[in-house]
Order: structure tokens, then C-alpha cells, then sequence
């Protein structure tokens, strides 16, 4: 937005027979234009009449230029300074301060389109604490500016982003520092750390369309620290076996197998409840610890020593060449997710056992496959999803987790499922962006389903 030049050369006015000619109005014993008076520029579209101090104007004037525009208000030593109203032939009105023709000081700038700021100035930007309307959106901004950007503190009303709300730190018109938002249409909230435009550092948010409440680190506008697994616990003790619930065969020094798992599964009549509740811890991923710090090598003492004619004896040909399997180590997990509230789960029915699969490190082949886990989680293998498996309640019924933890109960068994094995799996089914960003791995346990007895049996 340029400055009016009202001035001639070097901001000298005509003088002459050209000051005769285009000046009605006072003038000095020197003949210069002094007190009130009204004078055309060369280019007629340019006028000023108001106060002049020999030959300048100084005081109080109006200044009109081509296309509609003008000015009404103080100048200094020919130039527009002080306080005035402005007026541009595109629409635009200004009621303020001016410096050298230039918004300067406290005004109001008013747009055609209905938008409009008021607040502080310096040379024709917005500089200091001011108040934007940007008109066809009704979008505002309260607060600091400089070099006509919001920066420093200030907070912005966008309706046109359903009536979302920022108030907090800025850098050069990106929300910068630390900063809280809320966003009334979508139920979006965040308050913590923001970089460039986004959410990243520490931060507290809810993530409306996925129900999660979540407190840790952003990473690019996302939390970084997803949960990718959990574990399950039946909580309940198991009942005393019936007289056709043989005890399961262990091996020497094996311990008992777990309640709902293949070798030990709950025993569920048709159309009655799962023992419950079943309680799910959800965790981060896990961390290995730091390799130990390796001591420190002792230097030889003497020449046999470093020669190794000395010290232990020669290891026997063949001794170590032997490798011991291991045995199968189950998943490690990492902390609980106590930073997330709002992970959801819902239970599917799965016809016969689960089947373990192991896949070998540092390959994508899962074909070897191994059945003799005994706990729920890590990578498995469902059959097909029973026809008729769960109630259609318990079919709908959806858990939510808390603080990293979650109880499943109510599942009920429909009354047609055929008897036999099945396998219940808890997935998680969190929905939305946060949903995407990683989801935990399936838990299960192993059903046995009986037969309703007949109303003759019960009645025996």
C-alpha cells in the first residue's frame, strides 16, 4: 500500500504563473500559498484544500485522488501526517494515524468484503496488538503482529474450520510455542507444544474421531507413542473340573496351563455367558535395555600370560559344539499405556483353536508354524468366523480402555452355536486418525462350547 505523494519535485509545489493559475486562496507578503486555500495539481484528478504554511501543506486538509480516492485530515510540512480518514476508490477505508502518507500508530482498516482490523500500525502493516476479521469467513485473530504476520501471543477464532479456536504462542502467521485448541464442530482439543503449523513435543489432546484422550509426545501434528500390543487376564479363578473334565497331560515339571488357553479352555454351555470379566492391559512397544558395559580387558603381567602358555585349561575337541534349543520365549511388552484413555474392543467368535505362528528373524516367511504356545498373544491364525457364534448384543458390544487397562465381560454364546472348540478374540477396533496411526495385536482365549442339556437331563 503506497504512500500519497502530494508534493512536486523534491516536494516542492508550483510556484508562478502555474501557482496562479491552479491556486485560489491565501498567500504571504513573499507570495507564497499561506491560511486556507484550494489547489489543482497539474494532473487536475489531484487536489488539496485545506491549510497552508508557506507553501506547504500544514494543518488541516482534503486531499482527492483519481478513482474515488480520498484523503481528510492532518499534514505536516506537505505530507500526510497526523491523524485522518482515508478513503481508496477499490473500497477500502482507513480512520487513524498516517506517518509520511503510510498507516502509522492506531487505526481501523475496513475492507470491501466486510473484514476489517484495528489495532497498531507501522508504516502501512500491522505491527503491535490488533484485531483482524477476515470478512467472507467471519475468521478473527486477537493479538500480536509484526511485519503485518501474527507473532508473539494471540488467539484465532475459524469458523470456517468449525468454529476452531487457538490461543496461544505465533511465529511469522503459524501457530509456534505452546498453545491450546479446540475445535466446537468436530470435538477436537489440544494444549501443549506446537512447531511450524503443527502439534509437536509434549501435548495433552483428544482425538474426537477416534474417542482417545492422549498425553505424551506429537510428532508432525501425531502422537508418536502408539501402543502395537497387549495382554489379556481372566480374571475370574477357575472353577473345580467336572467329572468329563479330565486334567490336562503336562510334562515333568511343566506348570499347570492357563485358564482359556488351548490346553485348558472354558467350558461354555450354548446361549450362556463366558466366565468374565477378562481384563486387557494395553502396551507400548518394547524397549530393550542398553547392552551391559563390557569391563574393562586386563593387560598380560607377564610373558607366558600373554603368550597363553598359561592359565585354564585347552577347551576339549568338540566340547560346545553342541547348540541347546530353548525353549520358546514369550513376547516381551513394554509399559503400560497409562498416557491413552478411549482405545475400543470388540469380541469375534472364530471357529477351532488358534494356531501360533512363528515367523523366522529377519524374513517376512510365516510358514513355520508353532502350536505349542500357550500364551494369547503375539502373531496367530483364527479359523473362519463362526455363523453363529455370539449374541447379536455381544456382537455389537464395543470396551473401552482406561489409563491403558480394559475389562471385557457380558459376552454371551447364541444359543445355535454348534458345539466344539472356538477361539474369542478381542480386537481392537479404535476408529478415526488415531485408529490408523497403529492398532494393538489381537488377545484371545479358547472357549469349549457344550451342548444345552436337554430339559429331561436338567431336570435330573
Amino acid at each position: 500500500m503506497a504512500a500519497i505523494q502530494t508534493g512536486g519535485p523534491d516536494g516542492v509545489t508550483l510556484h508562478g504563473i502555474e501557482l496562479v493559475r491552479r491556486y485560489a486562496g491565501d498567500v504571504n507578503p513573499a507570495g507564497l500559498r499561506h491560511g486556507k486555500g484550494k489547489y489543482e495539481f497539474p494532473n487536475p484528478a489531484y487536489t488539496y484544500e485545506g491549510d497552508f504554511v508557506s507553501g506547504r501543506k500544514h494543518g488541516a486538509g482534503t486531499f482527492t485522488t483519481p478513482c474515488g480516492g480520498k484523503y481528510v485530515g492532518d499534514f505536516v510540512d506537505d505530507e500526510i501526517t497526523g491523524r485522518g480518514e482515508r478513503v481508496w476508490g477499490d473500497g477500502r477505508t482507513y480512520d487513524g494515524t498516517f506517518k509520511l502518507g503510510e498507516m502509522h500508530g492506531e487505526g481501523t482498516l475496513r475492507r470491501p468484503d466486510g473484514g476489517s482490523y484495528t489495532g497498531e500500525w507501522a508504516m502501512n502493516k500491522r505491527h503491535g496488538r490488533g484485531t483482524d476479521t477476515h470478512g467472507p469467513s467471519g475468521d478473527v485473530y486477537v493479538g500480536e503482529w509484526q511485519d503485518d504476520m501474527r507473532h508473539g501471543c494471540g488467539k484465532s477464532t475459524l469458523k470456517s474450520a468449525g468454529d476452531e479456536t487457538y490461543d496461544g504462542e505465533w511465529q511469522r502467521n503459524l501457530r509456534h510455542g505452546r498453545g491450546q485448541m479446540a475445535n466446537a464442530s468436530t470435538g477436537e482439543t489440544y494444549s501443549g507444544e506446537w512447531h511450524e503449523g503443527k502439534r509437536h513435543g509434549e501435548g495433552k489432546g483428544h482425538h474426537a474421531s477416534s474417542g482417545v484422550d492422549y498425553v505424551g509426545e506429537y510428532v508432525h501434528d501425531d502422537p508418536s507413542s502408539i501402543p502395537d500390543n497387549c495382554d489379556v487376564e481372566v480374571v475370574p479363578q477357575r472353577p473345580p473340573r467336572g467329572d468329563d473334565e479330565p486334567e490336562p497331560e503336562l510334562d515333568e515339571g511343566e506348570d499347570p496351563p492357563a485358564w482359556g488357553s488351548e490346553k485348558d479352555p472354558m467350558r461354555v454351555t450354548q446361549g450362556e455367558g463366558v466366565p468374565g470379566p477378562l481384563r486387557l492391559t494395553v502396551r507400548l512397544p518394547y524397549v530393550p535395555p542398553p547392552p551391559p558395559t563390557p569391563p574393562p580387558e586386563e593387560e598380560p603381567t607377564n610373558e607366558k600370560e600373554e603368550s597363553g602358555e598359561e592359565g585354564g585349561e585347552e577347551e576339549a575337541p568338540g566340547d560346545g559344539d553342541e547348540e541347546t534349543e530353548k525353549p520358546i520365549e514369550p513376547p516381551k511388552f513394554g509399559e503400560v499405556a497409562s498416557h491413552e484413555s478411549g482405545r475400543r474392543f470388540q469380541c469375534f467368535l472364530h471357529a477351532g483353536a488358534p494356531t501360533a505362528v512363528e515367523t523366522d528373524p529377519g524374513t517376512n516367511d510365516d510358514s513355520s508354524v508353532v502350536t505349542e504356545h500357550v500364551w494369547s498373544y503375539g502373531r496367530w491364525t483364527y479359523g473362519d468366523c463362526a455363523e453363529k457364534g455370539l449374541s447379536d448384543e455381544s456382537s455389537a458390544m464395543t470396551f473401552t480402555a482406561s489409563d491403558g487397562h480394559c475389562e471385557v465381560d457380558g459376552i454371551s454364546i447364541c444359543e445355535d452355536t454348534e458345539p466344539g472348540v472356538y477361539t474369542l478374540v478381542v480386537r481392537d477396533v479404535t476408529a478415526g486418525r488415531y485408529g490408523e496411526l497403529g492398532r494393538v495385536h489381537d488377545v484371545h482365549v479358547v472357549i469349549d462350547v457344550k451342548a444345552k442339556p436337554e430339559p429331561e437331563e436338567a431336570a435330573e
